[in-house]
């Protein structure tokens, strides 16, 4: 099975996104769902092309990072909370038990 530092770099940078990577994917998401994980942060902003586009269902919870960090940046720019809060609520562990907020108002 190839890595993800393969995916990424030799196809999804180069906006090339094949059979074999979707694959790849999905089974390192089933994988570590059947291991427990609740939910799987894609920490490239280029994984995101790998979501199923067609409404299939993925074994756990799956946040795309460009998604929350646009998000989170459109509520900071503004000033109010919306979808990046919820978004990111759940997010086990809770930012808030890390001592993390995503309100611009806390220090």
């Amino acid at each position: 099975m190839r890595c993800q530092h393969d995916i990424i770099f030799r196809d999804l940078a180069r906006d090339h996104v094949d059979t074999a990577a979707l694959t790849t994917m999905r089974t390192m998401i089933a994988d570590l769902a059947a291991r427990g994980a609740e939910g799987v942060v894609l920490g490239c902003t280029e994984l995101a092309m790998l979501l199923p586009a067609d409404g299939e269902e993925l074994p756990c919870r799956v946040w795309d990072s460009a998604e929350v960090h646009s998000e989170a940046g459109v509520d900071f720019a503004f000033g109010g909370e919306g979808a990046a809060e919820e978004t990111l609520r759940g997010f086990p562990p809770p930012l808030a038990e890390m001592g993390l907020s995503t309100s611009p108002d806390d220090p």
